[in-house]
């Protein structure tokens, strides 16, 4: 908008200046008034106001529907309308006075002065010249980089250093960058939220010009908010504290008569918006309500994300790697999903939430794998290569992901849905969010307090929003039908997880550009043709990538669609070619698996044990080594004249005697 008329007003200027030139100077009809008795000032008074009516009436065509049409979609009081005739009036005589004053300027000393004038034209487009080609430099912030805003605690030097470290790698202008003088501690008060935290910042931004604010008495119409996304940094307060004095609104229900919250919710609503403090508010772009610019269409608010972690370290590592991952091509892995099994009830809408980001995961031809179990992923059970893992319900980080040698792939989405999973962010080893940050996860969230099961996002929608090629922030808060609430997201809302390009295209660049990240993409391409019914085809394009590239997971690949399509003897055989392909433990593990699972599926119980021999001896560190052992045992019982039962149970019961007792407590979990 503003462009806009800058641009009308340096029109305006030049085209004046070029009619007055022209009617007063060269014009044989000015000659000739000047010989006449109409005095020189009527003249040039006649000559102005002609070359202005001239030169400026597209520009008040043009002008007015827009100035009525912005009248009446902004926010504008009755005088904004009658004000227009006058603020055109102004627009038309500043230029045109402006350019009358240069072509005086030009006769009085150009014409005398050829030399200096050129040599002054020279060194002006010399000027506009260079601030061309700075503009680019100064102006070098993406689009959405501009419309972030970052807050850090100026009490805490690793905040502000987290803080500007984000800033410079997303390109975020300094000015978007905010220091709140307010206490570290994770836990405040309602009192301390509102003065040092809340009001504070909403006075910055909107003193800066990034938030939309109350107009001021000379301004005439409430300008637009520049921000859409809010970064809190470590340092900054994680949840506000319950109030019972504050009171509560009776006609809410009990278990909604709660004013704690997470800090980062309750700033999602800094825009203004009035809300009770009892209970949550609807999310007025909950499910995607928005439009394809992400630009909110039934209300304002605040994407709210959090840079947070255990240590500063984790936090300096989820930006580096976000990054990263994107220069990569975004997420590339596995998918775990870890459900619970629950057929019926009002618990059962976990485990539909999570049907439906594994569904949606698989659609796009993402290697998925569920766990319909009431427990957590074994301790021991194989997850190579997560880029996600989406599970419920424990209070503590366990299972699979609990291992000290457990990594997330660059980029990662984890999420542990419980009541408290970020009850705190700076312990790792207490609930899930820190833990899952620690472990190496670019997004994840949590609950700062019981949120209860229907208040929490909804995986299903986030999960159909990050692979249409939404951001993080967007795709999250879609996701989310509340605020004023308990959820607290953590990572950068700017990463884009799953870019929105085509299959072809993207194998097509990722082969010329050697992307690590090709293997991903062709097992991507592989599982859609499977999909569509194009079994042979897909079979046929994995075997020329193969040809090209011996990864052994395209062959692990070629074993997935075998056993989809119940061609269990090419499906062990693939599995047995890549576990022997296959240079890491845990992808040699998951394989071995898979092959005891085929073989005892098609009753070759000693094949079974061959596998899980196999893998003990590539594997000797595997954590759930007695575990195996006793199906290895049962396996062979059968077979009296398989010798290698008496050994194993002797390896078994010297292992059982060295368990400490409280290892004994902590691993009980579903055998291999």
């Amino acid at each position: 908008f503003d462009l806009l008329f800058f641009s009308l007003g340096t029109m305006l200027l030049f085209s004046t200046g070029l009619i007055l030139y022209a009617s007063l100077f060269t014009s044989a009809e000015a000659r000739f008034l000047l010989t006449t008795p109409a005095r020189p000032d009527r003249i040039f008074a006649t000559k102005f106001f002609s070359a202005a009516t001239y030169s400026s009436w597209g520009f008040v065509v043009l002008g007015i529907p827009i100035f009525l049409a912005y009248g009446a979609v902004a926010t504008v009081p009755w005088y904004y309308f009658a004000l227009i005739p006058l603020y055109l009036m102004g627009y038309v005589l500043i230029p045109a006075s402006l350019a009358s004053l240069v072509c005086l300027v030009v006769i009085r000393f150009g014409l005398h002065r050829r030399r200096w004038v050129l040599t002054g034209l020279a060194l002006l487009a010399a000027a506009l010249a260079w601030i061309l080609c700075a503009i680019p430099v100064v102006a070098a912030s993406p689009p959405l980089a501009r419309q972030v805003a970052v807050v850090f605690n100026s009490t805490d030097p690793d905040s502000e250093k987290l803080a500007r470290h984000y800033a410079k790698a997303r390109q975020i202008p300094d000015t978007h960058l905010i220091g709140l003088e307010c206490p570290t501690e994770e836990l405040v008060s309602r009192e301390v939220f509102d003065s040092q935290i809340s009001q504070r910042l909403r006075e910055i931004l909107v003193e800066r010009g990034l938030l939309a604010g109350s107009p001021p008495a000379l301004q005439i119409v409430r300008k637009p908010s520049i921000i859409r996304y809010l970064v809190l940094v470590r340092g900054i307060p994680l949840k506000i504290a319950e109030n019972p004095a504050l009171g509560y609104d009776p006609d809410a229900p009990v278990h909604f008569r709660v004013n704690a919250a997470s800090v980062d919710s309750e700033l999602a609503l800094l825009h203004g918006l009035y809300h009770d403090l009892t209970g949550p508010v609807l999310n007025p772009v909950f499910d995607g309500r928005t439009d394809e610019s992400g630009a909110t269409i039934t209300g304002e608010i605040l994407k709210v994300f959090r840079l947070d972690g255990a240590k500063a370290a984790d936090v300096q590592r989820v930006i580096d790697e976000t990054l990263e991952a994107e220069k990569t091509g975004g997420l590339a892995g596995r998918v775990y999903i870890d459900k619970r099994g629950i057929k019926e009830g009002p618990y059962k809408l976990g485990d539909d939430w999570l049907d439906a980001a594994g569904k949606a995961f698989e659609k796009a031809g993402w290697d998925v794998e569920y766990d319909e179990n009431e427990g957590l992923f074994p301790y021991w059970h194989p997850l190579p290569d997560a880029a996600v893992y989406l599970g419920w319900y424990a209070p503590h980080i366990g299972g699979a992901p609990a291992r000290p040698d457990f990594r997330f792939r660059k980029g990662a989405i984890a999420y542990h849905l419980h009541s408290a999973s970020a009850v705190t962010l700076h312990d790792e080893k207490i609930a899930w969010c820190a833990p899952l940050v620690s472990k190496g996860a670019a997004i994840t969230m949590g609950a700062v307090n019981e949120p209860y099961l229907h208040l929490t996002p909804d995986l299903g929608i986030l999960a159909q929003c990050l692979l249409q090629g939404w951001n993080a922030g967007d795709s999250a808060y879609a996701s989310e039908q509340f605020l004023s609430w308990q959820i607290v997201f953590l990572g950068d809302p700017l990463y884009v997880p799953a870019p929105r390009e085509d299959v072809d295209a993207a194998l097509a660049r990722f082969s010329a550009e050697k992307n690590p990240n090709l293997v991903w993409l062709q097992r991507r391409k592989a599982n859609l043709l499977a999909r569509e019914g194009k079994t042979a085809e897909a079979f046929a394009f994995l075997e020329s990538c193969l040809q090209a590239n011996p990864d052994p997971l395209l062959v692990d690949c070629q074993a997935g669609l075998h056993e989809k399509a119940g061609d269990i003897g090419q499906a062990l055989k693939c599995h047995r070619r890549a576990g022997d392909l296959f240079t890491d433990d845990w992808n040699r593990a998951r394989t071995a698996f898979a092959v005891m699972r085929l073989c005892e599926k098609n009753g070759d119980s000693v094949g079974a044990a061959d596998a899980g021999e196999k893998l003990l001896k590539q594997f000797p560190t595997f954590p759930g080594r007695a575990a195996l052992l006793e199906r290895m045992i049962k396996w062979t019982a059968g077979t009296p004249t398989d010798n290698r039962t008496a050994a194993w149970r002797r390896e078994l019961d010297s292992l059982k005697a060295a368990e400490p007792p409280a290892e004994k407590a902590a691993q009980k979990e579903t055998s291999p």
